[in-house]
């Protein structure tokens, strides 16, 4: 399979909406938060894109903090399940971390399910820990946000530093 990692475009919208379909853990993400990364985020949101029918595969959507120019976000990553475990992920997170580095940022952030065990493992081995406050409780060894999306919508935070 013939891959490019490319910065997205406002025409990757509904590539993006179809794949992130079947990433169960967006299924209750609005298709309107694409628009947003695909209009005024193109810098540092990312499309894997199969060159030989041109279908987006996975992406990465994050952005640079406009309150902390020296942290940067990662919102949403997701890959075609047929990629899982290639290095694609790797490739598009560090995609990201290069260039928010270039641009001053000495942080990445994000934010996942406490029960998505792959994701959590895939951030690990990433080189992010879970933050600890005065607001977290410890669930198998990490840092969990009690109601930190609304009720019963439990999240831990990752950060890693660049």
């Amino acid at each position: 399979m013939d891959l490019d990692i490319r910065n997205v475009v406002t025409d990757d919208f509904m590539g993006i909406a179809r794949l992130a379909e079947n990433c169960g853990h967006m299924s209750t993400m609005p298709n309107a938060v694409y628009h947003l990364f695909t209009r005024h985020f193109k810098k540092t949101s990312f499309v894997v894109e199969d060159n030989s029918n041109h279908k987006i595969l996975g992406f990465l959507l994050g952005f640079i903090s406009q309150d902390d120019p020296e942290e940067s976000y990662i919102h949403l990553l997701c890959l075609d399940s047929e990629l899982r475990g290639g290095g694609i992920g790797k490739a598009l997170m560090n995609q990201f971390a290069e260039t928010v580095s270039k641009n001053g940022c000495k942080k990445i952030k994000l934010v996942t399910k406490p029960h998505n065990k792959i994701s959590i493992n895939f951030y690990l081995k990433m080189g992010f820990k879970s933050c600890k406050s005065s607001e977290t409780f410890e669930s198998e060894g990490l840092n969990v946000y009690k109601d930190f999306d609304g009720p019963d919508e439990d999240k831990i935070i990752f950060i890693k530093s660049l």
